[in-house]
């Protein structure tokens, strides 16, 4: 066999030899390492997210940005002009489906009767008749709060106009806005958000985790496989015309 021949052989064993080599590399880090040091990629990852990525302060610049603020403010509306849509029972009934009926009837007393309290100390009635008609005017408040909880509701648009959602609305992403910028970090650390990137890398499959890696760098990481291959048939090829040089 002709020297060149010998070398091409070679040369394509040492080839396949260093791609090989370098693909089971690959395999190994994701099947191996990042099994492995799950643990510790997913606390590293977790740490640079939380303090350098995704402050506090950006996520709250964020969520009350003005386009932020549109969007929820128009998901706001919305929400809104499907509640005002449809045919509301009375609240007696929407409480009892909640079961929160005794919570209900008490706040409805409550707000009544402060309204008439309200009615009475705006008369500016003398002491002694107040003293007199308090007791009744608790008793009428009570009435009529338990009146009202039986009237069916029906459609709330017939009083909430689209004017007054849409004032709703914005005074609701004002107000949350002010909130966000208030609490955001102390949200975030009640909550344990972050704690989501750990857990989520920690159980997440090695298998998938080398697909989306060749997805996204399949052409780099046939690029390493390719490389190692060359290399191989290179120290192939040279080492074979050597050895031959050498029994000349």
């Amino acid at each position: 066999m002709s020297p060149i021949c010998l070398a091409l052989i070679q040369g394509g064993v040492g080839f396949a030899i260093g791609a090989g080599t370098n693909d089971l590399a690959i395999r190994w880090i994701f099947h191996t390492v990042f099994a492995k040091k799950k643990r510790e990629i997913a606390q590293a990852v977790q740490r640079v997210v939380s303090s350098e990525l995704m402050t506090p302060d950006k996520v709250a610049c964020r969520l009350v940005s003005p386009q932020s603020s549109a969007a929820l403010q128009k998901a706001v509306e919305g929400y809104l002009a499907d509640v005002c849509a449809r045919d509301l029972p009375s609240m007696d009934a929407l409480a009892a489906a909640s079961g929160q009926r005794t919570l209900v009837a008490a706040t409805l007393d409550t707000v009544i009767e402060s309204a008439v309290e309200e009615l009475a100390r705006r008369l500016s009635l003398p002491a002694a008749v107040r003293a007199f008609t308090d007791p009744f005017g608790k008793a009428t408040a009570k009435l009529i709060a338990a009146v009202a909880r039986q009237i069916p509701l029906g459609r709330l648009d017939r009083f909430a106009k689209p004017e007054v959602r849409s004032l709703l609305a914005e005074r609701l992403v004002a107000e949350c806005s002010t909130f966000v910028q208030r609490h955001t970090d102390e949200l975030m650390q009640e909550t344990h958000i972050w704690d989501v990137i750990y857990d989520s890398i920690v159980g997440y499959d090695e298998e998938k985790m080398e697909q989306i890696t060749r997805s996204i760098a399949n052409r780099e990481l046939r690029g390493v496989t390719l490389w190692g291959g060359l290399i191989g048939f290179g120290v192939g090829f040279v080492g074979s015309l050597l050895v031959h040089a050498l029994h000349l």
